[in-house]
């Protein structure tokens, strides 16, 4: 039963008493009558009665109405997904989307954060030859033949371009998922690319997480990785998806081209 505030506790109390006074008058009078009613005096008393019609008393409300009346408790829907300012809430489901498809809506993050030999990466997003899964994959590019700083990335961000960190509600609160998971292959297989997530240091609002799966050495052939995340903090996680290729590790080629598909993050 919800709690009732004091002032109405006090109405039921004194309803209550009011109650018990009107009944112990009325006993009262109906004693009174009894003793005056003489033989010969009944037309009196039934002209008073006659000349002061009673009024009937306004219906106390009973504890059950008062308790009726009282507002509402305010219902509790579980624990919060925010955390705060500049925390988004998570979408639910047991899969988070990066990339599924080309033309998937469910998909978070754009990969809008080009660094270093930039100029020298191209992507095909919705490369529909030997996808892992679906009707599309991503075709990545990376022209060493083309290098100035020997080095290039991309990362998958919320919003487009947030480099500064200063945006409040970037990012999403990635928090419960337990690893990043994703399909890759190489072409021609021996390429070297890092992998990873999080890691905008800058700005009131930075990543609270990074987190890098450094050398992985690809094959030609589909294959699935796991990037665990349990114990990790994920409440903004504005950096969704990231990759790296060094040059150096890569030593020999004139260029670095390899296939992603399935970028999700499981809980």
């Amino acid at each position: 039963m919800r709690n009732i505030g004091l002032g109405k506790r006090l109405r039921v109390l004194f309803g209550i008493s009011g109650l018990a006074l009107t009944l112990i008058f009325a006993l009262g009078g109906c004693g009174k009558g009894k003793k005056e009613a003489t033989p010969g005096n009944g037309e009196v008393s039934a002209a008073k009665t006659a000349e002061s019609p009673s009024v009937p008393k306004e219906k106390e409300p009973s504890v059950e109405e008062l308790v009726a009346e009282a507002p509402p408790e305010e219902e509790s829907t579980g624990p919060s997904t925010s955390t705060g300012e500049g925390f988004s809430a998570p979408v639910g489901g047991p899969v988070f989307y990066v990339y599924k498809d080309a033309e998937y809506s469910g998909n978070h993050y754009i990969p809008s954060g080009w660094m270093g030999d930039a100029s020298a990466v191209s992507v095909e997003p919705d490369y529909a030859e030997d996808k892992y899964r679906g009707t599309t994959c991503m075709r990545w590019e990376y022209d060493l033949t083309k290098k100035q700083q020997g080095w290039a990335g991309v990362f998958w961000q919320n919003p487009e371009g947030n480099w500064d960190g200063n945006i409040p509600d970037a990012g999403f609160n990635l928090s419960g998922a337990k690893a990043v998971k994703f399909a890759v292959r190489g072409e021609v297989g021996g390429e070297v690319v890092n992998f990873g997530l999080g890691g905008l240091a800058s700005g009131k609002y930075p990543d609270t997480v990074k987190k890098e799966k450094k050398g992985l050495k690809l094959s030609k052939e589909w294959r699935d990785v796991t990037i665990p995340l349990e114990g990790l903090d994920l409440r903004r996680v504005t950096f969704g998806f990231m990759w790296t290729v060094d040059s150096s590790k890569n030593s020999g080629r004139k260029k670095v081209v390899f296939y992603l598909d399935e970028i999700r993050y499981e809980y």
